[in-house]
Formats: structure tokens, C-alpha cells, sequence
């Protein structure tokens, strides 16, 4: 789905306490992570516009954008910068919302044919500590001032509008998800007969993911260093307490089947392939509110993973077996 991503004036103005160093810091990371989103897989779905005024704001003590960006950047950075400013200009066009009705539509409305959001110059503090509930939400439209910020707004277009091919679903989530790697198995399990989760429960899936590819090696990592259980279930249960997952997750306690829960993966230069039990589950026992079907009698979704990590646990990787039926 098309991303309308809106440049406002007032959301780069000088905020008047940074220093002349972090003002061009802030515009060298929003020039990259820019230039990035433009030359991404999916930069064609990602529509910017700068809206009337945005070059003349104040950028730092009375220099407007143009002025400060070509008195601070290098010259390749500076002929990128008027690049994107120039190709995204929407000068001539009859409507521009303002700022209050840019807020109106960075909300999430049923049966959209984009999503719409604004980037900003200035971040708003975010709050680091992993006990965050929820982590993020699917109603209002993450605003973007970065690349994390962004590939959250892209997570929340994929819960919202997941369509109808698993596999495109799950394509997507190889990009949104960088710390997972999808059997390809998932395609299938997704759209299992009794759950069909890919309509009846996508912000869930897209929610526990996002947890899991952002979150999980914290806590194992904070267990570690703490010398804190080992035991599985007491980090899987603290972790999906935290994010306000539906039920406490858990390992998979019949060793019996675990060949079911066996998968093959390929490295990530594609030249070894390797056999993970992903015997880890998150458990879904509702579908999304916004779901207005059926349900079968049965309903109880899995997402099955497994975790391989590094000394020290300062990173892991994740491996994702199944999404859908209880194996």
C-alpha cells in the first residue's frame, strides 16, 4: 500500500535549545535515512511531499533550510538533499493540509487506499525501558523521523492492510523484520482453514513480530547478565507479560513431536542450511478487535520460533517456523 509521507513547516522549525552541531547532525541522519527510504525495495510505495513554506523555515537562527543545509553539507549531500526537496515539492498543487488536519489523517480509517503520516526534523523522546505496554499500536499512524520510525509505520500499514497472498504477507515481513528469518512453511500455516490468520488476527501477528524482532534479545540478554533463570518458560512468560500478549508464552512441552516443530533454514549468505527446533510459541487466543467474522471453536494461533545467539547474548537470531495452527 502507498505511505503519503508530509513535510510541514512547523515540524522543522528550529526548536531553539540544539546547538549549531546538532542541528546539522539532526539533517545529516534525516538526509540518510531519507536517501535510504527512497532507494528502498519499496521506495515507489513511499510518496513524500513538501508542503508550502517548508524552505523557508527557520533552521537555525534565522538560515532557512536551503542556506543552512548548503553553508553545513558536503557538496554530494547537499545536490541529494535539493534532489529530494525538489522531486517531492507540491508547490503547485490547489490543497495543502494544514499541521491539525495533517493530524486528522495520520489516523487509521477502514477501507483507506493510503496511509498517511508526516516526518519531522526533531524526534520525540522515546522511552528506552523494555516494559512497554503496548509497544506500539495500529489506530494512529507512527510519525516518522528516522528509519526505525519509519519501518514501524510500515508495520502498522501491513497489520492493517495485510491483503489476501501469505505470500506477499510473509515477503513483507522479511523486510519490516530484519532479526527473523521466515521458514517457508509460514505461507502456509498462515491461511491453516480453521484460523485463517491472515484476516482474523494480522495486527496480532504484525504486534507479537514487532516484539519479538526488537525486544527479545533485551530480555535474554537482562536475564543473562542478572543470572537469572535459564529456564525458558520464566523469560517467555516475563516477556509476553510485558507486552500484554494474550496468553503467557511458553516452549513446547511434548518432545515427543518435536520433529513437526523442525525446520531447515538457509544462513544468511544462502550456503548452509541448518535444522532449528522451533519449539518457543507466542499464543494468540482472540483475533483482532477490528475483526468483524467468525471464528471456529478451536481458535488458538501459534507463532513458533527459535533462537540462536552469541556469547553473552548481546545479540541473537530468530527463526520462524509456523504461524498458525498448534503444532
Amino acid at each position: 500500500m502507498d505511505a503519503h509521507i508530509y513535510l510541514h513547516p512547523a515540524n522543522f522549525e528550529y526548536n531553539g535549545s540544539d546547538t549549531e552541531s546538532q542541528v546539522v547532525a539532526k539533517y545529516e541522519y534525516l538526509l540518510k535515512d531519507w536517501s535510504d527510504l527512497r532507494d528502498s525495495p519499496t521506495h515507489e510505495e513511499n510518496k513524500f511531499y513538501v508542503l508550502r513554506g517548508v524552505h523557508s523555515v527557520n533552521a537555525y537562527e534565522q538560515q532557512n533550510i536551503y542556506d543552512f543545509v548548503i553553508k553545513h553539507l558536503p557538496k554530494e549531500e547537499t545536490d541529494l538533499f535539493l534532489s529530494i526537496m525538489g522531486d517531492t515539492s507540491i508547490e503547485n498543487h490547489i490543497y495543502e493540509p494544514t499541521l491539525d488536519e495533517l493530524t486528522t489523517l495520520c489516523v487509521y480509517q477502514e477501507g483507506e487506499e493510503f496511509a498517511t503520516t508526516m516526518m519531522v526534523l526533531n524526534a520525540p523522546s522515546v522511552n528506552e525501558t523494555p516494559q512497554t505496554n503496548p509497544y506500539m499500536q495500529f489506530d494512529n499512524y507512527q510519525i516518522v523521523y528516522g528509519r526505525t520510525s519509519w519501518q514501524t509505520f510500515r508495520r502498522q500499514i501491513l497489520g492493517n492492510h495485510p491483503g489476501d497472498d501469505p505470500v506477499v504477507f510473509i515477503n513483507e515481513c522479511e523486510r519490516y523484520f530484519p532479526n527473523l528469518s521466515f521458514h517457508s512453511n509460514c505461507t502456509n500455516s498462515l491461511v491453516y482453514k480453521e484460523f485463517d490468520c491472515i484476516h482474523t488476527c494480522p495486527r496480532k501477528i504484525v504486534y507479537y513480530l514487532s516484539c519479538l524482532n526488537d525486544r527479545y534479545h533485551i530480555i535474554c540478554k537482562e536475564y543473562h547478565d542478572a543470572n537469572k533463570s535459564n529456564e525458558p518458560n520464566d523469560v517467555l512468560a516475563d516477556f509476553s507479560g510485558r507486552y500484554g500478549f494474550d496468553k503467557a508464552a511458553s516452549i513446547h512441552g511434548k518432545p515427543a513431536s518435536k520433529d513437526t516443530r523442525t525446520f531447515t533454514f538457509k544462513t544468511q549468505d544462502d550456503k548452509q542450511e541448518i535444522e532449528v527446533l522451533c519449539d518457543l510459541h507466542f499464543k494468540i487466543t482472540s483475533p483482532d478487535t477490528k475483526y468483524r467474522g467468525k471464528i471456529c471453536d478451536r481458535y488458538n494461533p501459534r507463532i513458533y520460533f527459535g533462537i540462536r545467539h552469541n556469547e553473552g547474548y548481546s545479540s541473537v537470531k530468530i527463526y520462524v517456523g509456523s504461524i498458525g495452527e498448534h503444532l
